[in-house]
């Protein structure tokens, strides 16, 4: 009988441990996963203050120009890039496809790529 009772607190202990790390696991993976976006701070002291984008005009590739104010209340997601680039410009490319065409229903998501040779581009 003794070793019976031994043996329950036995499984007993392990199924708290097996619980204990599972509740934790889960825990660290909900809180990984809903934590908010980091604010950028520009602060000299430490505090952290949001990064707003000052007013500006840029022209696009059929030469319409846009602004801030076109922006509004959105997310934007900007790049720059040169065409020719070999090496990681292709890369950057098709992964910034890649998250426009995951958020192509999302209107409060902008892409912008900027190209820093236009001429060629």
């Amino acid at each position: 009988m003794s070793k019976k009772v031994n043996s329950l607190k036995v499984l007993a202990i392990l199924i708290g441990v097996f619980a204990l790390i599972y509740v934790s696991i889960n825990f660290l993976v909900n809180k990984a996963m809903n934590s908010d976006l980091p604010t950028y701070s520009s602060d000299e002291m430490g505090e952290q203050v949001p990064f707003t984008v000052q007013d500006f005009t840029l022209t696009d590739q059929s030469g319409t120009e846009f602004s801030r104010a076109d922006i509004g209340n959105r997310i934007v997601v900007s790049n720059f890039f040169f065409a020719s680039c070999p090496e990681v410009c292709p890369t950057i490319n098709s992964n910034i496809k890649e998250a426009t065409k995951s958020f192509t229903e999302d209107d409060q998501i902008l892409f912008l790529s900027h190209t820093v040779d236009p001429f060629n581009d």
